[in-house]
């Protein structure tokens, strides 16, 4: 066993030593980490590897704080939600993920260094689900395991996000109108609308929902997008099919639209950015496809909630999530908000795109008059080259 002695101590006897040519100390030591040869002169630390493990499950305690929820929780739900969107949607509806974060990038964001990474991945544990720490047992613990550095976890902002609604965010804007809405108010009211989606106005939440955008609308809180205004659709089609016709670039008329975060089955939504060349950038149109430019013109002032003051409420008029064959629970609640808007007299609403190449608006209109709020002028094929581009990982 070695002894230990301070940097005084020692280069006391290594000059006594080295006096008669006899050297103290060479380099067959090694760091047990990297294996790093540690030469005469090197600063190095002789830690107690007990004390080691005790500090590694010191610090697994406190990072597992901000892992609110992990893919075997709230994080298979999304899991299944992309699948049962993807497997029947087409290239303009496909969705990459776009949350979570693997269990190694989790670690190197909170500056954990990796040679211990293994270690404290055993000892972290979700808190929603409380799954790690401890390895599954088939009797005693079927529901539980060990995280590896694959395995996904989320922050809770990143599942309300991903839902499309945030509760911090509505609930000061409910604040603003004498309003008060705390999160297991929402809960319960979401819980509620999944057994009676028709109901939602004899929800005490529901009626206080309406409340707040109907004291928003009266305020004059809404933007308003004035007569004149040139916006602009997009649809992809097959580069040998024939062009969109005026008519045909509208939304799906009433009856004909599948279920969305923004709209009812057959509820008609009709979607418009204020930039041409960001049109590609939303519908993700194929090599082989063409796309057909609608351009329009708002005829009359529109009245519209802006989605934009809402820090992180674009969800709720998600661009990206435009159709789906089945019914989504996860839309309840903004599909609630989007018909509180209806009734009320909101023409629709505006949100800024999500793409990063661009600055641009969009807009979501639900209650306008076709041809008297807004009016086709022009429809033309939109002359535009497709680029790929491959990121290798070395």
């Amino acid at each position: 066993m070695s002894d230990t002695y301070c940097s005084t101590c020692y280069e006391e006897l290594e000059e006594a030593f080295n006096k008669y040519g006899i050297i103290l100390t060479d380099d067959d030591y090694e760091c047990i980490s990297c294996n790093t040869g540690i030469e005469v002169g090197d600063m190095y630390y002789c830690i107690d590897f007990s004390e080691v493990v005790l500090a590694v499950d010191e610090l697994a305690e406190v990072l597992s704080q901000y892992i609110d929820a992990c893919f075997n929780c709230k994080g298979r739900e999304i899991d299944d939600y992309y699948y049962a969107w993807n497997k029947d949607a087409d290239s303009e509806e496909y969705q990459e993920k776009s949350v979570g974060t693997s269990i190694e990038d989790f670690l190197f964001n909170h500056d954990i260094p990796e040679l211990i990474h293994n270690e404290l991945t055993k000892q972290l544990q979700c808190q929603h689900c409380h799954y790690g720490k401890d390895p599954m047992h088939p009797k005693h613990n079927p529901d539980g395991g060990i995280f590896e550095l694959y395995d996904e976890v989320y922050t809770q902002k990143e599942i309300d996000d991903f839902w499309g609604f945030d509760y911090e965010e509505f609930s000061e804007f409910a604040a603003r109108y004498g309003i008060t809405l705390g999160k297991m108010d929402f809960s319960d009211f979401k819980e509620y609308i999944s057994k009676n989606p028709l109901l939602a106005f004899k929800h005490p939440v529901g009626q206080n929902i309406y409340d707040v955008l109907k004291n928003h609308f009266e305020a004059e809180d809404y933007i308003v997008l004035k007569k004149g205004n040139i916006l602009y659709r997009g649809r992809s089609r097959k580069i040998d099919a024939e062009m969109f016709m005026d008519k045909q670039m509208w939304s799906p008329p009433r009856g004909v639209a599948s279920h969305g975060r923004y709209n009812l089955i057959g509820t008609s939504v009709l979607y418009c950015s204020d930039k041409v060349k960001c049109i590609p950038l939303e519908i993700h149109p194929g090599h082989d496809e063409a796309v057909d430019i609608g351009i329009f013109e708002t005829k009359n002032d529109l009245k519209l909630l802006n989605i934009d003051f809402f820090e992180n409420f674009g969800g709720f008029f998600s661009e990206k999530d435009e159709d789906t064959k089945t019914l989504k629970e996860v839309y309840l609640l903004p599909n609630f908000i989007r018909d509180c808007c209806y009734e009320i007299g909101y023409h629709g609403v505006k949100y800024e795109g999500v793409h990063q190449e661009e600055n641009y608006t969009n807009y979501a209109f639900f209650n306008i008059v076709a041809g008297f709020d807004i009016q086709v002028k022009k429809v033309y094929t939109l002359d535009m080259k497709i680029k790929y581009v491959v990121e290798m990982e070395d």
